[in-house]
């Protein structure tokens, strides 16, 4: 029973992180954009957050939880934008 409870504990705070995350990564994709491009404009932190937001992800996948609010398209959305 404890082992439960700990463990949706877990899964609560992973869901809550990637929602956190995914917030950030998208406020920080649409700044980039927004800037006008220079040589001091740096997309490396929009990476990181892309990153961070995936390996999350997968591991909320792994354990096979489900929330309506992580939108999966995103990670597929994006790939243009950060590969181009």
């Amino acid at each position: 029973m404890r082992k439960n409870t700990v463990r949706n504990e877990f899964d609560a705070a992973l869901l809550a992180e990637i929602n956190a995350i995914r917030e950030e990564w998208l406020r920080e994709q649409r700044i980039v954009n927004a800037a006008v491009p220079t040589a001091w404009n740096d997309e490396s932190g929009v990476q990181i957050l892309r990153a961070r937001y995936e390996l999350l992800y997968a591991e909320a996948r792994r354990r096979q939880l489900h929330s309506h609010d992580i939108a999966p398209g995103l990670i597929s959305h994006f790939t243009d934008t950060f590969n181009g």
